[in-house]
């Protein structure tokens, strides 16, 4: 989703949002040329971010998964878990989905 549609939904300033972004509290992936961030809706459970976000921003980061990458990985079915993506084993799963991703590249390099 759009930031400004996050912005306006979840009722906080575009600073804000820089600042969960900039202390791995959120995703937001910016597209080449364009000044807006996009927020991927996986991340949030009702209205909320899930509250295994910073753990998988923190294993993302580690493994230099930039925020395009995380968010390819995280909506792979085949980087899932029984064909399914990462994002929907959140809300169960969330250490699987940790684990996963802090192993990212592992397999195969």
């Amino acid at each position: 989703m759009a930031g400004r549609e996050l912005r306006a939904e979840l009722g906080i300033s575009r600073q804000r949002m820089q600042q969960l972004r900039e202390n791995g509290r959120l995703l937001g992936v910016q597209p080449p040329l364009a000044s807006e961030y996009w927020y991927p809706r996986w991340q949030f459970r009702g209205g909320e971010a899930q509250e295994v976000l910073p753990r998988l921003l923190a294993a993302a980061r580690e493994r230099g998964l930039s925020p395009l990458g995380l968010h390819l990985l995280v909506t792979d079915p085949d980087a899932g878990i029984d064909e399914m993506p990462l994002a929907q084993l959140l809300e169960k799963r969330p250490d699987d989905v940790v684990a996963i991703v802090a192993g990212a590249g592992e397999i195969g390099s």
